[in-house]
């Protein structure tokens, strides 16, 4: 939206509430600016005259030279005037109003401008849409501004997102630790029951991270709905390995399981994360640990998913070929059944025992056929 346009705008807003205060308090605002150049769109307005101010606008204005700091300003001491007149109703909605128009055409010296007025009364959800706009812009000082009104730093909207999760989904790392120094909760809970710490593995924030893992009240335990802590999340996703690292040095429980039963070893077998199994073989996870559902291995999900590299790993650190599931299937089996060549050949020359029977007697040479 051109400046023009916006001026037109907030006029609107504003012209609709002047007739409920005395015009003289116009007049008197208006006559007291120094922009002489631009005096006849300023007693335009002082007379109600929006038709006058719109055309001047458009035409006889130049918005180019117009001093846009002084007509903003102009603006907002207008409404400052209009929100005191204590015999207006619901004077706090009006002045809300006017800011909820400068935050949706993204017009942040309005909003400041605002705000340094007069803290206007805001419902939960208005809040968040005004914080997120200036968290995603990593706006320390309006993001504060924001907040030292009678807000709680732990705010937060229908899907209890705070304003922590949102610097951190953003990776605005100047507001994130602001907010952790305003003493943010670092454990709350959005509706899916992630804390800030599942948005830093998330979004993979790895600068963001340490701001949150060196604070005394983290809990590097917290489950999602799904029964995920952060340490699974990541074995999981494409995360960065300095994230695993860090969660691994500060002592994150590395045979945590979700809803399922499922360790992070497993998913990182099971979704080819080569270098996240390494680092949780050498933490010293369990490389035979079953899930409880079907009792497959990371190595039978490694061999069903054709990840050779990871086999070859989980073999080389001690994995039991033999292992079963329910079914009383081996990692052979899985490999077999999936055409897997390579891990078939490289299971058979570790040992594996190749005319071994599942619940069906079938070997994995029938189920590979089959």
């Amino acid at each position: 939206m051109k400046f023009s346009q916006l001026l037109i705008v907030i006029f609107v807003i504003t012209t609709s509430l002047m007739h409920a205060m005395d015009q003289s308090n116009i007049k008197k605002t208006f006559s007291n600016t120094t922009d002489t150049q631009n005096a006849p769109l300023y007693i335009a307005l002082a007379n109600h005259d929006l038709e006058k101010a719109e055309y001047l606008l458009k035409n006889g204005i130049h918005t180019s030279k117009v001093d846009k700091y002084q007509a903003l300003k102009i603006t907002a001491k207008l409404v400052a005037i209009i929100v005191n007149e204590k015999r207006l109703p619901n004077v706090k909605d009006y002045f809300t109003h006017l800011l909820g128009w400068a935050v949706e055409y993204r017009h942040d010296i309005l909003v400041r401008l605002l705000l340094t007025i007069q803290r206007p009364y805001y419902d939960n959800l208005f809040c968040c849409i005004l914080l997120s706009r200036f968290i995603k812009s990593n706006d320390v000082n309006t993001v504060k501004l924001i907040l030292d009104s009678t807000l709680s730093v732990d705010i937060h909207n229908g899907d209890h997102v705070t304003p922590l999760h949102y610097a951190i989904k953003e990776d605005c790392k100047e507001v994130a630790e602001f907010l952790i120094n305003q003493g943010a909760n670092v454990n709350a809970l959005d509706r899916d029951k992630q804390t800030p710490l599942h948005y830093a593995v998330k979004y993979n924030r790895v600068t963001i991270l340490p701001l949150l893992i060196k604070n005394q009240s983290i809990s590097l335990e917290a489950k999602d709905k799904c029964g995920n802590t952060p340490l699974n999340l990541a074995a999981q996703r494409d995360t960065s390995l300095d994230i695993i690292k860090q969660l691994l040095n500060s002592k994150a429980h590395i045979a945590t399981i979700d809803n399922d039963g499922v360790n992070p070893l497993f998913y990182a077998s099971a979704y080819g994360h080569t270098d996240t199994v390494r680092l949780l073989i050498d933490a010293g996870a369990n490389v035979d640990a079953q899930e409880p559902k079907g009792n497959f291995s990371p190595l039978h999900v490694a061999a069903q998913n054709g990840h050779i590299t990871i086999v070859e790993l989980l073999l080389s650190k001690g994995a039991r070929t033999e292992v079963q599931t329910n079914a009383k299937e081996t990692p052979l089996h899985s490999a077999a059944a999936n055409d897997h060549k390579s891990i078939v050949e490289l299971l058979v020359a570790k040992g594996a025992t190749i005319d071994v029977q599942n619940k069906d007697n079938c070997t994995p040479l029938y189920s590979a056929i089959r």
